[in-house]
């Protein structure tokens, strides 16, 4: 559903046993016709995204350039380091 202002700021988001810091930007709010697993809590208490089997959904940007995040999601061998030429 769109929504008249566009949310746009920083966040730091626990998923897991990981932190990391995102830009957190979007024009409305997604709604599930079904109970999905949250894929981030954000500090305010909301949660962020959704999880299903192997599909994940956020509205989390730059969050998969925390490198453990990304190695925990993705296992070691599907992650480069972010200076990797």
């Amino acid at each position: 559903t769109l929504e008249r202002e566009k949310l746009v700021r920083t966040v730091t988001a626990a998923i897991g046993a990981n932190t990391a810091g995102a830009y957190e930007i979007h024009l409305g709010r997604t709604v599930s016709e079904s109970p999905l697993a949250p894929f981030a809590a954000l500090p305010d208490g909301r949660a962020d995204g959704a999880v299903s089997g192997g599909v994940l959904g956020t509205y989390l940007l730059g969050i998969f350039e925390h490198e453990p995040l990304a190695r925990a999601l993705f296992g070691e061998a599907n992650v480069q380091p972010a200076n990797a030429n």
